[in-house]
């Protein structure tokens, strides 16, 4: 209820007590859309000594509200002055707009400041006399020389004996109560119609044809009755759920009968108070919702690397069997000749023994293709070890996240969040999740790239199509940089960042980041590839060249197999 019409209305008539005679000294503004206007007593216009009076006007567009405090400093560095003119000027008045949220403080000199809370569209307005609009907080080319400044919004007669109620809704037999009650009474607002329902535990989907005239009557009288409620001395109170604030109102709210609450006698208090225990809590609700967020991104990202690990290992060839045919071979090599593509062969380890196809390389010697074999089984081992290793360590990440994660759910206080960030900050930034000194999550910004995280902790980017290549190399590559690009053949271009990982680049990481090139290439079902790699330095734009087309210098040449790393990034 922090901008409802009550609210404003309210506050308008204290500040007429208040301001009336006061002197404006200075409008200024240190913030993005919030302006404050200081009010000087008339007999110490220079503030030597008196009582000041600061007005904070937000028109933030989803926190609109102004508020009296008689403290405020103003910085010496980036603040701008608005409305010169009216700078000196005795205020006459402040009204309320008789059906709208506007409240206007009427100036010496017959210029007026219009103060719109009307959401996003939220404004703060100097006028003439006859209401041309010659200066403005906000939107100034938009709003300079409209007239009818003070017309409203919202026209007609507000209703508000239960009589008038009944009447005006008897006139709308077939629509939904809350959008009758909404069209007679506009000033209400979401909140006070759902306070309303809940008081006369009807339902707000109802047609209003729906209510005997007896129960539109008793509907009618609720409504006035809450009317009368707003419109009496403001009951200053500030509702929360559990630690947080959920809701500020001028009135006891049924809705909140569950929620403690904090009262205050000063209208201008409750809401400074509210607005800036809201702003606290903003901050820790998104640090929460942005941890929360990341923490659920790493571990996506966590389960489907282990996916795709754990089918590689399902497809991953056995050892046993390359070292079975290497076997065989040997113990046959006076079957075998240089020339053959396969030979056929008693499998002697199976019992009873069975006839074995073993493929062959023709251009290798017997005992070379024994020897092939044996290679292959080695190889097979140390890749599924280094698979099964990079298993085991993705699902300690991914426990480790799910720990993280299910201690972020239980906490609701900011000190807790604190002491949270404090405690996991070493294991927040193994997974990647980095927060600064005020506790706030730092996220990266979105990178319009296919990214992968390889050995050592280092990036790769790849690019996306030939414009996304160039601005990958031209404009996001940094010098040093390793750059790769399949040899002779379409595809991305892909750029292992240096500095991103732990200690010295490995043999291993510059292959994987070579794959990574040759996958996303048009010999992607090749079995070996040729990739160029160089350092981005030597990677240069022929001018005229098409979209996508470089140059390279000292390039060497990688033969790799055309795969992705077994945890990418996005």
């Amino acid at each position: 209820m922090v901008s409802n019409y009550y609210t404003l209305r309210h506050i308008a008539h204290d500040l007429d007590r208040r301001l009336s005679g006061m002197i404006l000294r200075e409008a200024f503004s240190q913030e993005r859309n919030q302006l404050v206007l200081m009010f000087v007593p008339p007999l110490f216009p220079d503030n030597e000594s008196g009582t000041s009076e600061f007005l904070i006007i937000s028109c933030e567009p989803t926190a609109n509200y102004l508020f009296l405090r008689n403290a405020f400093a103003r910085a010496k560095r980036n603040t701008i002055a608005f409305f010169p003119s009216s700078a000196g000027e005795r205020v006459r008045s402040v009204v309320m707009h008789p059906s709208d949220r506007q409240i206007t403080i009427q100036l010496g000199s017959s210029q007026f400041l219009a103060m719109q809370f009307f959401g996003s569209a939220a404004n703060v307005l100097r006028a003439n006399s006859d209401g041309t609009v010659q200066d403005a907080f906000l939107r100034s080319r938009e709003s300079i020389g409209k007239t009818s400044l003070d017309e409203p919004l919202h026209s007609g007669f507000v209703f508000e004996t239960p009589f008038q109620i009944q009447e005006q809704l008897a006139k709308h037999p077939t629509g939904k109560l809350a959008a009758a009650l909404k069209s007679t009474i506009p000033t209400l607002g979401s909140l006070l119609v759902r306070e309303i329902f809940v008081r006369t535990g009807l339902e707000s989907t109802q047609n209003v044809s729906e209510l005997t005239k007896h129960g539109l009557a008793d509907f009618s009288q609720v409504v006035s009755t809450l009317l009368r409620e707003l419109k009496s001395d403001p009951d200053c109170r500030i509702y929360y759920e559990e630690e947080h604030p959920a809701e500020f109102s001028i009135i006891n709210l049924q809705l909140y009968a569950e929620h403690r609450y904090e009262r205050y006698d000063s209208l201008h208090e409750a809401l400074r108070r509210f607005v800036g225990t809201v702003r606290r809590d903003r901050a820790f609700v998104d640090t929460r919702k942005a941890l929360l967020h990341q923490l659920q991104l790493e571990l996506d990202r966590t389960a489907r690397a282990l996916e795709n690990i754990s089918r590689d290992l399902e497809q991953m060839s056995r050892p046993e069997s390359y070292e079975r045919m290497g076997k065989l071979l040997m113990a046959n090599l006076h079957q075998l000749e240089k020339g053959m593509k396969s030979v056929e062969l008693d499998d002697v380890f199976e019992s009873p023994p069975v006839r074995l196809t073993i493929p062959l390389e023709a251009v290798l010697t017997p005992s070379r293709n024994a020897e092939r074999y044996f290679e292959k089984a080695k190889k097979s081992r140390r890749s599924a070890a280094e698979t099964a290793e990079r298993k085991k360590s993705l699902q300690q990440k991914e426990i480790a996240i799910g720990t993280l994660r299910d201690l972020l759910d239980d906490i609701s206080t900011k000190d807790d969040l604190e002491s949270f960030v404090e405690d996991q900050r070493d294991h927040l930034k193994e997974i990647g999740i980095r927060l600064d000194s005020k506790t706030r999550v730092k996220t990266a910004p979105d990178i319009p790239f296919r990214v992968f995280r390889i050995s050592g902790g280092f990036e790769v980017w790849a690019g996306k199509s030939s414009a996304n290549n160039d601005l990958l190399t031209m404009k996001h590559a940094k010098p040093n940089d390793l750059w790769f690009h399949a040899r002779g053949a379409g595809g991305s271009h892909v750029v292992l960042r240096m500095g991103t990982g732990k200690g010295e680049l490995s043999k291993r990481a510059i292959e994987e980041a070579a794959s990574i090139a040759a996958y996303y290439s048009k010999m992607k079902n090749a079995k070996t590839v040729p990739v160029a790699m160089t350092e981005r330095k030597y990677v240069r734009k022929p001018k005229g060249s098409p979209v996508g087309t470089v140059a390279i210098e000292r390039e060497k040449i990688l033969f790799v197999e055309p795969k992705l790393p077994a945890s990418p990034s996005t």
